[in-house]
């Protein structure tokens, strides 16, 4: 899986997310969306996601590509 290093550049982050349908909303680059209802907040300097969804169930709590993989085919 791809790792995404804390204190890194933030560009590799936004282009897996952008990649996998999600769009940053326009007053947080730690709070994307998907159009299927599903929303995901990085944290640890963007190595790490919380996905939930429409109900507010956490979804996926881990490493940011593992997050991802878990909601792949949500």
């Amino acid at each position: 899986m791809e790792r995404f290093p804390a204190g890194g550049s933030r560009e590799p982050v936004y282009n897996f997310l952008r990649g996998h349908g999600f769009v940053m909303a326009r007053y947080s680059d730690k709070l994307w969306t998907r159009a299927d209802g599903l929303e995901l907040t990085v944290y640890g300097a963007g190595s790490m996601a919380r996905v939930h969804n429409k109900d507010g169930k956490i979804i996926a709590d881990a490493p940011l590509a593992e997050a991802v993989a878990k909601v792949k085919f949500i």
